[in-house]
């Protein structure tokens, strides 16, 4: 079972890097896989328990970008500021107030504003640094495997391959917003146990990165959701930077579930 799993994810990869408009593709690839997989998974799901250990690995890959999906446990509280709605968040809300999910924050770090001393130490102790242009944004580092850095104006989140060169540096060049996710891509790369290079599996691992950052952007938006209430601009300060915080811990619980925090 195993190995028809490894079989199925080449069989998938090499379907996703075929051209599109190539004659004489295989018919029904895709479903055949999915169901042979679902047929393994039922079968490995009862022996899982005997044959794998209970200790986990704390070592980040750069496959857990996309493996690994940040959720929130329940619908947050609203940030503040205008009207919200319950609709469901795959679907946006048309509304004559244009609109209950924000796209960028109100208040935190705009126009100038430094970010709230108290809530700096919190980010430190997250591994976030915060990198203080026009507007703001965090980086943070998951190990050596990729990096996610988190922009207040939009709210937008991007998930890329770590960068040696650009780690730990609070002054180094703004991050390109919409830069390719092939970017610092290792020479050798994983997809679903697939193993390949940088030619082979490129596309496909921007493609994963490219949903994975628009997981995280879809997240983070959630978290500043606006309220029903009337609030000044401190206390949106407040509640924005309350979900930044909320966002930051959630990023480091999903991806790095043994990380221990620090005041280095």
């Amino acid at each position: 079972h195993v190995e028809r799993l490894r079989s199925c994810s080449t069989a998938v990869v090499a379907y996703q890097t075929i051209p599109e408009l190539t004659p004489d593709v295989p018919r029904r690839v895709i479903s055949k896989c999915y169901d042979s997989v679902l047929e393994s998974l039922e079968v490995l799901q009862d022996l899982a328990p005997k044959l794998i250990p209970s200790t986990t690995s704390s070592k980040v890959e750069l496959e857990d970008a996309w493996t690994k999906l940040m959720e929130l446990e329940e619908e947050q509280p609203d940030v503040g500021g205008e009207v919200g709605t319950d609709e469901p968040v795959a679907k946006r809300p048309k509304t004559a107030g244009g609109g209950a999910i924000p796209f960028k924050a109100k208040v935190l770090g705009m126009g100038g504003r430094r970010f709230p001393t108290n809530l700096l130490p919190a980010i430190k102790r997250k591994r976030a640094r915060l990198v203080e242009r026009s507007p703001p944004y965090l980086v943070m580092d998951f190990d050596k495997a990729f990096t996610m850095t988190i922009h207040l104006c939009p709210l937008l989140v991007t998930i890329r391959a770590f960068d040696a060169a650009a780690a730990g540096s609070e002054q180094g060049s703004k991050p390109k917003m919409w830069a390719s996710a092939t970017d610092n891509l290792p020479d050798k790369l994983s997809v679903w146990g697939v193993q390949g290079t940088r030619a082979q599996l490129g596309n496909v691992v921007e493609r994963r990165l490219q949903h994975a950052s628009a997981h995280a952007t879809n997240v983070l938006r959630r978290l500043f959701r606006p309220s029903k209430t009337p609030a000044s601009d401190f206390e949106l300060e407040i509640r924005e930077g309350t979900a930044l915080l909320q966002f930051v811990s959630l990023a480091r619980q999903t991806f790095h579930p043994n990380f221990v925090e620090d005041d280095s």
